[in-house]
């Protein structure tokens, strides 16, 4: 009989199995998205968890999402440009072009992985297209933020922990938790 021990937390499909098998849940890797879980994460915990006997009960699915919280356009501009170099660097990585390649945009991996090489990140950061963003991200004011989390990840993650670019003011985290509170 396998032991559970925590929420491990991996991006390919024999990985999450595995977590699905003996984990007590899972953290989604950031770089994924609603389709990607559908597709991909999901099924591959349901086979887990199938062949531990085990139903999803109990089982939590954590994601740190991405997420662009602004209200002028200077800060979306400093958020958008933020996840650019973030989205780059994960693309760049050989084992995350799977997500790549079911959006039709996995051509672009090798080419990120090569500029990485040469440390060419700025140019990295320019192939990172605004529909790359929209995909991998929920952008908003952030009294919205919870509405369109629930919209686009309800009933795929149980859990989600906001990951925003760098620099977003304290306060606005007031507006964040009441958007949650109103879109429940």
């Amino acid at each position: 009989a396998s032991q559970r021990r925590g929420r491990p937390n991996g991006f390919g499909p024999a990985m999450t199995e595995v977590a699905g098998e003996v984990g007590d849940g899972f953290l989604v890797h950031p770089f994924s998205t609603a389709q990607f879980l559908r597709e991909v994460t999901l099924p591959a915990i349901e086979r887990g968890l199938t062949r531990a006997g085990r139903s999803r009960d109990g089982f939590q699915i954590s994601f740190p999402l991405m997420v662009i919280m602004a209200e002028t356009e200077e800060a979306v501009a400093h958020a958008v440009s933020d996840l650019r170099t973030r989205l780059a660097f994960y693309g760049s990585t050989p084992a995350y072009r799977r997500v790549l390649d079911l959006h039709g945009w996995g051509e672009l991996q090798p080419e990120l992985n090569r500029l990485s090489k040469e440390g060419r990140w700025p140019q990295m950061s320019d192939l990172v297209t605004d529909e790359l963003i929209d995909l991998f991200s929920v952008r908003g004011k952030p009294e919205e933020i919870g509405h369109l989390i629930l919209e686009r990840f309800g009933g795929l993650v149980d859990r989600v922990s906001l990951n925003p670019p760098t620099g977003i003011e304290t306060d606005r985290w007031r507006g964040v938790l009441d958007g949650f509170r109103v879109a429940v």
